[in-house]
């Protein structure tokens, strides 16, 4: 399962905690015991696994780069910031994590003990390093943590809006023309099931905006910019009419008024982009 960026900063610090005991036990001048060899391969393990969810979070943050940059979204400021994050965590992941997991592995493959000891220790180093990324890490990202939600959640309600608009451009081809009295069972279903999306969507925007109001007067005092920007994000919304043109396009749906509505979908997108830019 994901994690996400508190629930791997806790098993980071963790692990370093474990790694960082082993590595400063009293030398002894025999190698490590199996039980000892079986502890250093759970540690190894144990950080090879935070090496994958380190990198799957880092993509979680290239895949939300590559969708605002297919759907022109978001200004470069906010791009720039979540494309160095992705960055700066796949570097932590393949950098001093992995190095961490190889030493760990080296210091169980030796013999020697003097040998095994230094690789544990700079084990522990490169773990300290690590921990130390993600705390610089999390700390920008709680700054603007609800920023950074507001805006893959408006970026989510864009994808789909496309998505609706791209299905609805297709059924209305196969309609075209025809009156909602001449469909076939199926055909009514097909249009009725787009409008319900069309509408579940409107529901979702309408909550967002619910959810950024509340946001707003939540982050004035503390953070006056980020509260400026949503409320900036809140003003297109309202000046695009992004709401209605989303109910107007699931009315005219049900209708088989397909291309009344693809120009609702249309601005209504381009409303969502908007707000997007703002944030």
């Amino acid at each position: 399962a994901a994690l996400d960026e508190a629930e791997l900063l806790d098993r980071t610090e963790s692990l370093t905690q474990t790694g960082a005991d082993f590595a400063r036990s009293p030398l002894d001048p025999r190698p490590l015991s199996d039980v000892q060899r079986e502890t250093v391969a759970m540690l190894s393990s144990r950080q090879a696994r935070l090496v994958r969810q380190l990198r799957a979070l880092a993509e979680r943050f290239h895949e939300l780069t590559a969708r605002m940059d297919r759907n022109d979204a978001a200004d470069a400021e906010t791009h720039g910031r979540i494309a160095e994050l992705g960055k700066r965590l796949e570097q932590t992941a393949t950098g001093p994590m992995t190095t961490a997991s190889s030493k760990l592995d080296e210091a169980r493959e030796r013999t020697d003990a003097e040998d095994q000891q230094s690789r544990l220790v700079r084990a522990a180093q490169v773990q300290e390093a690590a921990l130390n990324q993600l705390h610089a890490m999390l700390r920008t990202m709680s700054q603007w943590g609800s920023f950074r939600e507001l805006l893959t959640k408006t970026q989510g309600l864009l994808d789909r809006q496309e998505t609706l608009r791209a299905g609805t451009g297709q059924l209305g081809h196969a309609l075209l023309g025809k009156q909602v009295d001449a469909l076939t069972d199926e055909q009514r279903a097909q249009l009725n099931r787009v409008a319900r999306w069309q509408q579940q969507l409107t529901t979702d925007v309408e909550q967002l905006l619910t959810d950024k109001n509340r946001l707003t007067d939540a982050t004035k005092e503390k953070d006056a910019i980020s509260a400026d920007a949503i409320d900036s994000a809140l003003r297109s919304a309202r000046r695009r009419d992004v709401v209605k043109h989303m109910r107007s396009a699931a009315e005219t749906i049900r209708s088989n008024r397909t291309a009344a509505a693809a120009i609702d979908q249309k601005a209504a997108s381009d409303g969502l982009r908007q707000m997007l830019s703002a944030l």
